[in-house]
């Protein structure tokens, strides 16, 4: 799936557009060129550090949720991400990377130019490391 379809179908489910929704998109894409499709049932497993608007890109793309239990909040505040695959047991941990940070923007322009600026730059602006992780299955 493109950029642009991922990002029509966040947007469908977040309900709004913003630089963060836009992160959970390109987090989310590397998690399927990475670890392949989406969740069916529970086979994809996520582990988010923080609870805002990316993890709706998370949900809305990769079927991570609550009420599979395939989607685990540990609160550190970070935008970092792990996932694992139970089926292939791998594990990939994404990070934003300490210069990819970008200020609020206060107009809508400059808020649409991070959205852009997010989406076309998208893996530049992650760390993808492969993890070991133990979760039961």
């Amino acid at each position: 799936m493109n950029i642009k379809a991922l990002w029509e179908k966040a947007v469908e489910f977040h309900g709004h557009t913003c630089p963060g929704l836009a992160m959970g998109v390109v987090v989310s894409k590397i998690v399927l060129e990475e670890l392949g499709d989406r969740a069916k049932r529970r086979e994809l497993v996520a582990i988010v550090e923080n609870v805002s608007c990316p993890v709706d890109g998370i949900q809305a793309l990769l079927g991570c949720t609550f009420g599979k239990k395939n989607l685990i909040h540990k609160d550190t505040g970070k935008p970092v991400y792990t996932f694992y695959n139970r089926q292939t047991k791998r594990a990939i941990r994404v990070s934003k990377k300490q210069d990819a940070l970008y200020r609020r923007p206060e107009q809508p322009k400059e808020r649409q130019d991070q959205i852009d600026t997010i989406l076309k730059r998208g893996r530049d602006l992650f760390n993808v490391q492969e993890v070991t992780i133990s979760l039961p299955d």
